[in-house]
């Protein structure tokens, strides 16, 4: 009995083979008048292909060469699919502007299957554009608006629990942030308790189901994907009849979907209603959507800021300037929001540095022509965003972190970091809003250092760091005694006296006040200098704070003008007093907040 199960397993997996190969063979014939190399049979070019994919510049290489050897169209076989790739602007304009119904979107199976058939992301025509127009309201600038103090508060209470720890594996932290963020929008999951930690175990389920092989078998992570998936619709049906029964009205994008579009409502306005599928589906795009993309650019960002602390000092300076202006309170508000211009500029450049989504896939929905080659209906069709982002002509010295290339608006197409057209990303603004009001609060109150050089990129649908970007981080506002003491008593030329005093003022452990600048005067300006001079605090300063400090750090070290004990004691004294002020302050405004509420 044993042996003809064998036997029957193996004629089953033999005729899959030869039917594998029989399509493969097709497809390769059908596309004979584009150049390129389809690879080993089966596996295509997918080894090689996986291979860059991990290298630090991602599926570059793979394109580049090819590029090189074929042109901007060629056919290739990755990950059992044999597509052609496309580059360029004007591919970028055909595929992505839905002109004519060209092309469509082309998922892999195990991506249609988890979203489900009504899906945003799987309709198509009439009723996708149906669809946008629901989803795209909710998720409007103006909506965003009363989203922003979740968002912040929760920014704030991440990282404040970073300082301490031995390790802060950024990836980590930045998908836990941004799933709490997206699951209390869409449907107001609390961020804290059991029901969010189950959420996000399914979660996490589901998002490694997406690369995996589409084999529905007990153990196999798509299988435990989809029972995940279910899980996660069965809580959805719970909080969609509550909904619709009354009992438990949320402020939520849920609630807005369901009110808008219930029966009554699709009856007046013409339109058919949406359907608990449809809702479910839809939730659960927007969860996926709402996740990946922005934890990974959350993450490259500050992994780009590390590495580039010319931009990092002119960014923390937008942010501090802002802060100042709000008088100790951490609330940030809308208009302090429409100021980080040089922060979108940021954004936007770790996105084409990353390339987060380093191709868009569609298929052709007709028969169409482009450099010259004819494209067939039904081909599977990929947009090579990664030659776009780093072509030389569009990005010169591309490699290089640069946000001022958005100095200027780019022309279409040129830029994809949130894709173009009638697919484009509906979640582009919550996104932006949520990377902003994180990094306000890190810059404006941390800095951090990297525990591990790793460039390496994980192998899955979206480009992550391998390694997860492991740091470190401290409070930005004060400074570190040992590294003063050592950086002090390695500066020679001075008298043992003026040595005693700077050891004592490096080992003044209250803290450093420094947005109270204007406020602190002279011998304050004369630590801020000394400890600046020495490179033992790291402070976010714009140059034109300097132009009212006129003390100058040496001439006070070599000066034996005053008396340094005394000086010493008018400082420390001072520094305490300005302190207390600052608490007094802090308690005040809290005070404030708290009877406002």
């Amino acid at each position: 009995m044993d042996t003809n199960v064998m036997q029957i397993i193996l004629l089953f997996l033999l005729i899959l083979l030869v039917f594998a190969l029989l399509r493969s063979w097709a497809t390769s014939r059908a596309m004979g008048g584009i150049p390129g190399s389809m690879g080993w049979p089966i596996i295509g070019e997918s080894l090689s292909f996986i291979s860059e994919f991990s290298s630090p510049h991602g599926i570059y290489n793979f394109m580049k060469n090819r590029q090189l050897r074929y042109g901007k169209v060629f056919k290739s076989s990755i990950l059992g699919r044999s597509t052609v790739f496309m580059t360029g602007t004007e591919a970028s304009k055909i595929l992505l502007s839905g002109k004519d119904g060209m092309v469509s979107l082309n998922l892999f199976y195990a991506g249609k299957q988890l979203m489900g058939p009504t899906s945003l992301l799987q309709t198509t025509g009439e009723a996708h554009k149906q669809l946008r127009r629901m989803i795209a309201e909710p998720l409007s600038i103006d909506n965003m608006k009363k989203y922003l103090q979740f968002i912040n508060n929760l920014a704030i209470d991440t990282l404040d629990q970073w300082t301490g720890r031995k390790a802060i594996y950024v990836h980590d932290e930045a998908s836990t942030f941004t799933l709490k963020v997206i699951s209390n929008i869409l449907m107001s999951l609390e961020p804290c308790g059991e029901e969010q930690e189950q959420f996000r175990a399914n979660f996490k389920l589901i998002s490694s189901a997406f690369a995996s092989l589409p084999l529905c078998i007990p153990g196999t992570c798509f299988y435990r994907g989809i029972k995940a998936r279910d899980r996660i619709y069965s809580l959805l049906d719970g909080m969609i009849t509550q909904r619709k029964e009354g009992s438990n009205i949320q402020l939520d994008f849920l609630q807005s979907l369901i009110k808008k579009h219930s029966q009554e409502t699709a009856t007046e306005k013409g339109e058919d209603k949406l359907t608990d599928t449809q809702l479910k589906d839809n939730i659960l795009t927007l969860l996926i959507a709402g996740h990946d993309t922005t934890t990974a650019a959350l993450t490259w960002l500050i992994k780009f800021l590390e590495e580039n602390p010319t931009i990092l000092g002119k960014l923390r300076e937008e942010h501090i300037k802002i802060q100042e202006g709000r008088n100790g309170s951490s609330i940030l508000s809308w208009p302090e929001v429409s100021k980080m211009t040089y922060t979108s500029k940021v954004i936007n450049e770790t996105l084409r540095k990353a390339t987060i989504l380093p191709w868009y896939s569609r298929k052709a929905a007709q028969d169409f022509e482009i450099n010259g080659y004819k494209i067939k209906k039904g081909w599977s069709l990929n947009l090579d965003v990664v030659s776009i982002h780093h072509d030389q002509k569009l990005f010169p010295d591309s490699q290089k972190f640069d946000p001022s290339r958005f100095d200027e608006p780019l022309p279409p197409y040129n830029f994809l970091g949130f894709g173009s057209g009638q697919r484009m990303c509906p979640g582009n603004n919550l996104a932006k809003l949520e990377i902003s009001v994180f990094i306000h609060h890190l810059v404006c109150k941390y800095r951090w250092r990297h525990l591990e050089r790793d460039d390496s990129v994980q192998a899955t649908l979206v480009r992550m760091p391998k390694n997860k970007y492991p740091i470190i981080v401290e409070k930005l506002y004060g400074w570190d005694a040992m590294a003063a003491n050592e950086r002090i008593a390695g500066f020679h030329g001075l008298n043992s006296e003026k040595l005693r005093c700077l050891q004592q003022l490096a080992n003044f452990q209250e803290g450093y006040p420094c947005w109270y600048h204007h406020e602190i005067g002279y011998y304050s300006a004369v630590v801020f200098h000394l400890f600046r001079f020495f490179g033992c605090i790291n402070f976010g300063f714009s140059s034109s704070m300097y132009k009212t400090w006129t003390v100058d750090p040496l001439q006070f070290l070599l000066s034996d003008d005053d008396d340094i004990n005394n000086i010493t004691g008018k400082i420390l004294s001072h520094l305490s007093l300005v302190i207390r002020k600052k608490e007094r302050l802090l308690q005040d405004s809290t005070d404030k907040q708290q009877q406002q509420s």
